[in-house]
C-alpha cells in the first residue's frame, strides 16, 4: 500500500496566494501551460464542471477549489518538479447528453487525469466514453457506482466521496432529525430525479427504524420555482421537521416560503444543497435560522485557516464542494508522485493503494474495498449561524 504524506496545506496555500503571478492553472480562457519532468511528461488535469452563469444550477465552488489547489501546487514546484497543465470543459449536472459531449472534448485534450461531473446521472451516462478514455477519472458525485459500473467504465473510475444517495448522508440526516432534533412527524421533500428518488428509501426507512414517521411526502420537478403546494402540505400535516433532498434553487424556495407562511420554527435538514444555499445567502437570515445540512464536510466551521485563505482569494465563503475538489487535486498529486509516472496504469495502481491523510474536507482518503470508493465520512452542520457549526460527525 502507498502511504502518502504532504506538507501543511495552510502553509503552502499562503505561499501560493503570495505567488499567484507565477502559477499555471488555466484562467477563464482555460488555456494550458506547463513543462516536462519526472517521467518526461507534465500532469495534465482536465476539469469537467460548469461555472456560475453556464446554467441555472452552476456554481463556482468546484472550479475555485480546483484552481486553488493547482495554483498552490505549481507555486510549490508542481508535480515531480513540473507545473500542472489544466483545461476545463463545462459538464451539465442535468443533461446526460451534454455531459457525454464534454467527456468527448476532454478525450481530445490528451489528459493525464479527468476530474469532474458532480451529478451521478451524468457519470452513469458516460461510462462507455470513460472506458474509451483510458485514463483515471475521479468523479465529483458521491460513491454510488457499483463494482460492475466501475468495470464497465474501464476500471479507472475512482469515487473520492463516500456513498450518498443510498447511504451515509441521508442516513445521517434522518438520524439527526429524529434523535437529535426530537422530530417524530417528518415531512419529506425531494427532487423527482435520481438524487431525490434514490435517497427517499434510505430517509424513510431510517426515520421509521428510529421510531419516527414520514407523515407527508412531496416531490417536485427539477425546474420548479414555486413550492406552495408542498409547503402548505407540510404545514397542514403539523410536521416537527422537514428533510429536503434536492438542489439549492428549490431548497432556497422552500425556506423562503416557510418564512412567508410563518414556519421558520420548523427545522429543515437538507443534503449538500444546504451548504450552497447558506454560503451564497440564497435565503434570508430568518429563513436560514433552522437550516441543517448533512454534508461531507464543514470547512468554514472546521478548517478556519484554509477557509480564510479561500475567501481571501475568491471573495466568497468556502463550501464543501470547494474543499473536496481541492482535496482531489492534491490526491492526484500524491498518486502521480507515489507512482513515479504520468502513465495511466501507474496512476491507477497508486490510487488503488492510496492512503492520503492530509485532506482539508476529509481527513483520510483510502480504498474502502469496493468500487474504488476512497472515503466514508460526513457531518451535520447547522447553517443558521454566521459560522456554520458542526453538530454531528460520523
Amino acid at each position: 500500500m502507498y502511504v502518502l504524506r504532504s506538507k501543511s496545506r495552510v502553509a503552502v496555500c499562503l505561499v501560493a496566494m503570495a505567488s499567484l503571478a507565477l502559477t499555471a492553472c488555466s484562467n477563464d480562457d482555460d488555456s494550458p501551460s506547463g513543462g516536462s519532468g519526472g517521467d518526461g511528461e507534465p500532469t495534465k488535469l482536465v476539469l469537467l464542471v460548469e461555472k456560475a452563469g453556464e446554467s441555472s444550477f452552476a456554481v463556482d465552488d468546484f472550479y475555485n477549489g480546483f484552481t486553488m489547489a493547482v495554483d498552490e501546487i505549481n507555486a510549490d514546484g508542481g508535480i515531480n518538479g513540473v507545473e500542472i497543465e489544466t483545461e476545463r470543459f463545462p459538464s451539465s449536472v442535468t443533461d446526460p447528453q451534454q455531459a457525454v459531449q464534454a467527456l468527448q472534448r476532454a478525450a481530445g485534450a490528451d489528459p493525464t487525469v479527468v476530474i469532474g461531473m458532480p451529478a451521478l446521472s451524468t457519470v452513469r451516462a458516460t461510462l462507455p466514453q470513460v472506458a474509451q478514455l483510458g485514463v483515471p477519472f475521479l468523479h465529483l458525485s458521491y460513491g454510488n457506482l457499483t463494482t460492475e459500473d466501475v468495470e464497465s467504465g474501464g476500471g479507472q473510475i475512482f469515487q473520492p466521496l463516500g456513498p450518498d444517495e443510498h447511504g451515509l448522508l441521508p442516513e445521517n440526516a434522518a438520524t439527526y432529525a429524529v434523535n437529535d432534533l426530537g422530530a417524530k412527524k417528518i415531512g419529506l421533500l425531494y427532487v423527482d430525479l435520481s438524487l431525490g428518488e434514490n435517497a427517499k428509501e434510505t430517509l424513510t426507512s431510517t426515520v421509521e427504524e428510529l421510531g419516527g414517521e414520514v407523515v407527508v411526502e412531496r416531490s417536485y420537478a427539477v425546474d420548479a420555482t414555486d413550492l406552495t403546494e408542498q409547503v402548505l402540505a407540510m404545514k397542514d400535516a403539523g410536521v416537527d421537521a422537514v428533510i429536503h433532498w434536492g438542489y439549492p434553487n428549490q431548497l432556497a424556495v422552500q425556506l423562503q416560503q416557510f418564512e412567508q407562511n410563518g414556519m421558520t420554527d420548523i427545522p429543515t435538514v437538507g443534503g449538500t444543497a444546504s451548504n450552497i444555499v447558506a454560503q451564497n445567502a440564497l435565503a434570508s437570515v430568518e429563513a436560514l435560522k433552522n437550516l441543517y445540512g448533512s454534508v461531507v464536510c464543514n470547512p468554514l466551521g472546521d478548517q478556519p485557516e484554509w477557509s480564510s485563505a479561500y475567501e481571501e482569494e475568491f471573495g466568497v465563503p468556502a463550501t464543501a464542494n470547494a474543499a473536496f475538489t481541492y482535496d482531489i487535486v492534491h490526491l492526484v498529486k500524491a498518486a502521480v508522485e507515489s507512482g513515479g509516472s504520468t502513465e495511466p496504469d501507474a496512476i491507477t495502481e497508486a490510487l488503488q493503494g492510496i492512503d492520503y491523510t492530509e485532506g482539508v474536507c476529509l481527513s483520510e482518503y483510502t480504498d474502502q474495498g469496493e468500487a474504488h470508493v476512497l472515503s466514508d465520512g460526513g457531518v451535520i452542520a447547522h447553517f443558521g449561524t454566521d459560522i456554520p457549526e458542526t453538530v454531528l460527525t460520523n
